[in-house]
C-alpha cells in the first residue's frame, strides 16, 4: 500500500514539473481576440493575433499595442509588423479574401 502511494506521489510530482513547449493560443477577454505568444529572448516576443469570424483589423492592431505595453511594463518598446495588415479597399476589391492573422515582433527597450 505504501509503495502504491509512493509511486502515485512521484507521478503527480512529475506531472507538476511538466512544461508545455508548444505554442498554445490564448484568449484575451477584453479585446475578444485569440493570440499566440512566443518569447524570443529576454526582451523580445513574437505575437500572432489569430483571425476568427468577423474580427476587425482595428481590434487586432489595438490589441498588439496594448499587449506590448503590458509585456514591456510601460512605454519604450518597438513593434515590427510582419504580416496581416489590411488596406482600406481589401474587402471591396476582394470580398471573398480571407486576410492572414496579424503577426508582429515586440522588442522591449531597457532604459
Amino acid at each position: 500500500m505504501r509503495l502504491i502511494l509512493f509511486v502515485l506521489g512521484l507521478s503527480l510530482i512529475g506531472c507538476a514539473q511538466f512544461k508545455n513547449t508548444q505554442d498554445v493560443s490564448e484568449w484575451d477577454f477584453d479585446h475578444q481576440v485569440r493570440f499566440e505568444q512566443t518569447k524570443l529572448n529576454d526582451t523580445s516576443y513574437s505575437i500572432k493575433v489569430l483571425r476568427h469570424n468577423d474580427t476587425h483589423f482595428a481590434q487586432l492592431a489595438t490589441f498588439i499595442v496594448r499587449h506590448a505595453y503590458q509585456l514591456c511594463q510601460g512605454y519604450g518598446y518597438s513593434i515590427e509588423i510582419l504580416d496581416g495588415v489590411e488596406t482600406y479597399d481589401d474587402k471591396q476589391a476582394r470580398p471573398n479574401w480571407i486576410p492572414p492573422s496579424l503577426s508582429a515582433n515586440v522588442e522591449c527597450v531597457k532604459n
